[in-house]
């Protein structure tokens, strides 16, 4: 099938798209995949600030799972492509993956939240 099309099988994941699925959403799933089989495995783990977190507006969510992608340790979503927490405590050396999600959230539904 694919050598009919020029393919070639080699490492990496294959997805058939339907066409009522959002392209920007299903490649921010799949790339988020591998980062997410080995997400808690840095040594840094657990170096949470309490004052500060990432919040995920629902009501603004639309499901691009780009935010995923730009902070896999922090945000993970679930099976229909949404966030699965909506306060994520946010370690310093977590901040800059936070501010990317944050500043390039296609629906603004991602705010970082520093409490005294």
């Amino acid at each position: 099938m694919l050598a009919g099309l020029g393919g070639t099988l080699g490492a990496g994941a294959v997805v058939t798209l339907l066409d009522d699925t959002c392209p920007l959403g299903e490649t921010a799933r799949i790339a988020a995949w591998p980062a997410a089989e080995s997400a808690g495995q840095c040594c840094q783990r657990g170096e949470e600030e309490a004052g500060t977190r990432l919040e995920v507006d629902r009501s603004r969510c639309t499901g691009h799972g780009l935010c995923a992608v730009l902070a896999p340790d922090l945000i993970r979503l679930g099976p229909h492509g949404y966030p699965t927490s909506t306060g994520i405590p946010v370690a310093s050396w977590q901040e800059r993956g936070a501010r990317r999600a944050v500043n390039q959230c296609p629906a603004l539904a991602v705010r970082l939240q520093h409490r005294v």
